[in-house]
């Protein structure tokens, strides 16, 4: 189980008692880049959408990022935690969080996390999925 997954919960829980509405079906638009062709049974060609990815589930897994950095104390280049503190900005305001809930949801995930054991020994799989974010943030 990754580290965003075993925090999944704990942020929908949080949106949840906010009473935020969220869609019950993704939102898609052709057009957008997205699209891909296939084949249908028929042989008709059809256009598959690619979903978008969800903000909850991405900012689950920054928050997810963050405390196991945090936790495990793995440095964090500054442009890297500048571009990470402006999506979560763009995720808390596309879920239309409040910033006591985010903070709320954040503190969650630290005790989730701290009840599930990080392993912060270097090359565990916690320190590497951490690395890998940190690594895809310092590509762009």
């Amino acid at each position: 189980m990754t580290l965003a997954a075993a925090a999944f919960g704990v942020l929908t829980a949080a949106a949840g008692a906010q009473d935020m509405q969220s869609p019950s079906t993704p939102q898609m638009s052709p057009g957008t880049g997205a699209e891909a062709e296939s084949v249908a049974p028929d042989g008709e060609p059809v256009t598959a959408y690619a979903m978008p990815p969800n903000p909850n589930d991405l900012l689950t897994g920054l928050y997810a990022t963050r405390a196991t950095a945090e936790a495990c104390d793995i440095d964090v280049d500054s442009e890297v935690a500048s571009a990470m503190a402006a999506d979560e900005a763009r995720y808390i305001d596309q879920l239309g969080l409040t910033g006591d809930a985010a903070a709320e949801a954040y503190d969650q995930i630290v005790t989730t996390l701290d009840a599930q054991g990080l392993d912060c020994a270097e090359g565990s799989a916690d320190v590497a999925s951490v690395t890998r974010v940190l690594d895809l943030y310092a590509q762009q």
